[in-house]
């Protein structure tokens, strides 16, 4: 419990810092007396926070939590992440935890694919509601990451997944990586 807890007050840290560093620009703007380009930052950190914020509204906390906490670790690796979704897996046949522990490895695995040394990676995550289940599916550009680093990932995802029952779609040549989560 300490460990999530000084986890959840690095998040809000983190998020604060960004936070105030988004309105010192702003603020810059309006004072070299360029409101139109105030304007535009403001609606595209607007439109940002809240194609990430969707995330929040998944129906398991777990899920809500570890994304958030998923998403600033992609921001400190220099990854964009951009997410669309369609659900808030309000059936989710997994537990929380369940569910929590496979999507970590998921994060993972896409995060160690994309990461980024010189340049900003970017992540395209699309949450939606299938016939079968829920669709994960994680797309990126290609990064620097080894060989190994990603083998290891991908064997705990799958061996995690085949205990949930879960199938897992690895593509390393595009870079895209499919779970599709079952529903009640």
């Amino acid at each position: 419990m300490v460990g999530e807890t000084e986890a959840f007050l690095r998040l809000l840290r983190a998020q604060k810092h960004d936070f105030l560093n988004h309105l010192q620009v702003i603020s810059g703007f309006l004072q070299l007396g360029k409101p139109e380009r105030a304007l535009a930052y403001t609606k595209e950190v607007v439109a940002r926070l809240g194609r990430n914020g969707r995330l929040m509204r998944l129906r398991q906390a777990e899920l809500a939590l570890l994304s958030q906490f998923k998403l600033e670790e992609a921001a400190q690796r220099q990854i964009r992440v951009e997410v669309e979704m369609d659900t808030e897996m309000e059936d989710l046949a997994l537990g929380g935890e369940q569910a929590a522990g496979l999507m970590e490895l998921a994060w993972e695995l896409i995060l160690a694919a994309v990461e980024a040394e010189e340049r900003e990676g970017t992540v395209r995550l699309e949450i939606r509601k299938a016939e079968e289940g829920y669709s994960w599916r994680f797309t990126g550009t290609h990064g620097p990451a080894g060989d190994e680093k990603i083998g290891a990932i991908l064997d705990a995802l799958q061996d995690r997944a085949r205990e949930c029952g879960v199938p897992v779609i690895w593509s390393p040549q595009s870079l895209e990586l499919t779970l599709l989560l079952p529903r009640r």
